[in-house]
């Protein structure tokens, strides 16, 4: 469940899964424009109703984990429509506001665990990547979307928030 500026960041932890032994990644955006990369990356499947195609490739169940990416408002209320019964719900993403919440129907009468993901292992996850990317099981080229050089800072800011970017690299040299 993801928006534009957090969809490589999900498609890094596609990576991450696979490279561990999960069983497969599914992802959804707001945006249609991450749907190629992301299967070049081993995405199982590129969705746009992410819960209708959860629920049925889990036989009604849901998810066990969803993590959401980008805090866009109906990307949340999504996340806990696809979680099964006790299942965990991992937030990433910062909404730019309140979120109205049915704490009832979407939280406390599905049992379901909520964590908030401050970046706290944020050293660790940069030595594995590093791993990963040493040992070739890893290609970020096709999330590359953009390069500037450093002087075209306001460009490449532009470029992230116009919601077509993927990861946009500064060139400082």
């Amino acid at each position: 469940m993801s928006a534009s500026a957090s969809q490589s960041d999900q498609r890094t932890n596609n990576t991450q899964t696979t490279v561990q032994g999960g069983s497969g990644t599914t992802i959804t955006g707001v945006q249609g424009n991450f749907n190629d990369p992301a299967l070049q990356l081993g995405t199982v499947q590129a969705l746009s109703d992410v819960v209708k195609a959860v629920l049925a490739e889990t036989a009604g169940e849901g998810a066990d984990v969803v993590c959401e990416m980008s805090g866009v408002p109906s990307a949340l209320h999504q996340a806990f429509a696809a979680v099964r019964m006790g299942g965990r719900v991992q937030l990433l993403g910062i909404p730019d506001g309140m979120v109205p919440m049915d704490f009832a129907n979407e939280i406390i009468f599905k049992g379901i665990t909520v964590y908030g993901v401050i970046g706290r292992k944020m050293y660790q996850t940069w030595h594995q990547m590093r791993r990963f990317l040493i040992g070739g099981q890893f290609d970020p080229r096709p999330v590359i979307t953009h390069k500037f050089p450093l002087p075209k800072i306001d460009d490449a800011l532009a470029a992230i928030r116009s919601g077509d970017a993927g990861k946009v690299i500064l060139e400082i040299a």
